[in-house]
C-alpha cells in the first residue's frame, strides 16, 4: 500500500509522544530521501527491496536509537509488512512505548485485516518487552475496535480500563467512539457518549463537532447544520471548510442550490478556501441537476487555487457543457487544467481533449 501525501506529517506525529506517561519529542533520523524511496517501493509492492533497505538498520551495532527504531517500524507497518515490523520490534533490547505506537498506528490505516490484529498485539507486545501502553496506544486500540465488527460498543470497556490505570481519555479518543456510533447509524448512543465526554470536563474540539456535522449532513436538514455552526461559534471555535462542505452538501441534498452557492461564495469571507471535497461533491451535485454554469464557476474558483476534483467529476462538467452547446467553455476547462497542471495532465486525463475535440498541442478558442 502506498503512503499518503502526508507521510512526513505522520512520521513526525507518530515518532513524537506527549502523554501522561511519556514525554518525548523526536523526529525521524532516517533521511527523507530514504523514506521517499521506501514510499515508492511500497506503491509498487516491492517488499523485498524495502526489507533490503530497512533490515540492516535493525541489525546495526549498536542497536538503532528509539527514534530510528520508530521510523523503521512505521515504515514497515505502513508498507503492510507486519511480520518484518514485529521482527524488528522483538530484536530491539528496549523498545519504547513510542516505538510500539509507531508499529501499531499505521495498521488502522492500511487494511481491515491488519487493523483486526491490533487487539492481540496490544496485549502481547507490551508484555514481551515490559513496556506500558500510554494514551496514544489505547487510542490506537479503540480505533481498531471501532473499525471491527461490533464497533464502538467494544471500545467502551477500554475507556474504563484507561481510567482504572489513571490514563485519562482525551477528546481524540472520545471522538473516535462518537464517530463510530454515528457511522453505525446509532446517533442516540453517539449523543450519550458526547454528554459523558462533556460531563468529564473534556471540551469538544472542531474535529468532534465536524463528526456531528457529517452525520447531520447525511441524515438531517440544512437547518440542523446552521444551528450546529452557531453552536460551534458559541464555543469560541471557528468552523472550517470541512464544516461548510457538510452544509453545502446538505443544501444540495435538499435541492437548495442557491443557498449552497451562497455558502460557497462566502467561504473566503469566512477565512476558508475550497478544498478537493468542496469541488468534487458540489460540482457533481450541480452537474447532475443541470446547473452547469454554477458548476463551472465552482470549478474555476478551485482551479485558481490549484484545487480540482477527480477525473470523473471533471468529465461530468465537460460533458454537461458540451450538451448545453458550450463547446468553447468546455475547451477552456480542459486547457485550463493542462496549463495549471502540465505534469499531471497525462494518461486518462488526456481523454478530456478527445471529449472537447482538441488535438494534441491545440489550444482552445477565446471569447
Amino acid at each position: 500500500m502506498a503512503f499518503s501525501a502526508s507521510t512526513r506529517h505522520l512520521l513526525r506525529r507518530h515518532f513524537s509522544t506527549s502523554t501522561t506517561t511519556t514525554t518525548t519529542t523526536t523526529t525521524s533520523t532516517i533521511p527523507e530521501s530514504t523514506i521517499a524511496i521506501v514510499r515508492h517501493l511500497a506503491r509498487k509492492g516491492e517488499a523485498s527491496r524495502i526489507n533490503s533497505i530497512l533490515s540492516p538498520l535493525v541489525t546495526a551495532s549498536p542497536p538503532p536509537s528509539d527514534t530510528t527504531l520508530a521510523s523503521i517500524l512505521f515504515l514497515y507497518s505502513s508498507s503492510g509488512m507486519l511480520t518484518e515490523a514485529l521482527d524488528a520490534f522483538s530484536k530491539h533490547p528496549s523498545p519504547s512505548t513510542a516505538a510500539l505506537n509507531a508499529l501499531l498506528a499505521p495498521l488502522n490505516r492500511h487494511s481491515r485485516d491488519l487493523s483486526r490484529q491490533i487487539p492481540s498485539l496490544f496485549t502481547s507486545l507490551p508484555a514481551s518487552k515490559s513496556i506500558e501502553p500510554d494514551r496514544s496506544t489505547y487510542g490506537i486500540l479503540i480505533k481498531s475496535l471501532c473499525l471491527s465488527g461490533g464497533g464502538a460498543e467494544k471500545a467502551l470497556p477500554v475507556l474504563k480500563e484507561m481510567e482504572e490505570k489513571n490514563i485519562l481519555p482525551d477528546v481524540v479518543v472520545y471522538t473516535t467512539i462518537i464517530d463510530s456510533f454515528y457511522k453505525q447509524g446509532m446517533p442516540q448512543r453517539a449523543e450519550e457518549v458526547w454528554k459523558e465526554m462533556c460531563a468529564k470536563g473534556i471540551v469538544p474540539d472542531l474535529t468532534a463537532y465536524n463528526v456531528k456535522a457529517m452525520y447531520k449532513s447525511k441524515h438531517g436538514k440544512p437547518e440542523d447544520l446552521v444551528e450546529l455552526i452557531s453552536e460551534i461559534e458559541a464555543a469560541n471555535l471557528k468552523p472550517d471548510v470541512i464544516t461548510y462542505n457538510y452544509l453545502i452538501n446538505s443544501y444540495c441534498a435538499h435541492g437548495k442550490f442557491d443557498e449552497a452557492m451562497a455558502v460557497f461564495k462566502g467561504l473566503e469571507e469566512k477565512g476558508c478556501v475550497p478544498n478537493y471535497g468542496t469541488c468534487k461533491y458540489f460540482i457533481s451535485f450541480l452537474c447532475k441537476k443541470g446547473k452547469i454554469d454554477d458548476a463551472r464557476e465552482v470549478f474555476d474558483e478551485g482551479l485558481k487555487r490549484g484545487t480540482v476534483p477527480d477525473l470523473n467529476t471533471v468529465k461530468l462538467l465537460v460533458k454537461g457543457l458540451m450538451k448545453d452547446d458550450k463547446k468553447r467553455a468546455a475547451k477552456r476547462v480542459v486547457t485550463g487544467l493542462k496549463h495549471k497542471f502540465p505534469k499531471e495532465f497525462v494518461g486518462n486525463w488526456k481523454q478530456l481533449q478527445k471529449l472537447v475535440g482538441l488535438s494534441e498541442g491545440e489550444e482552445s478558442d477565446t471569447d
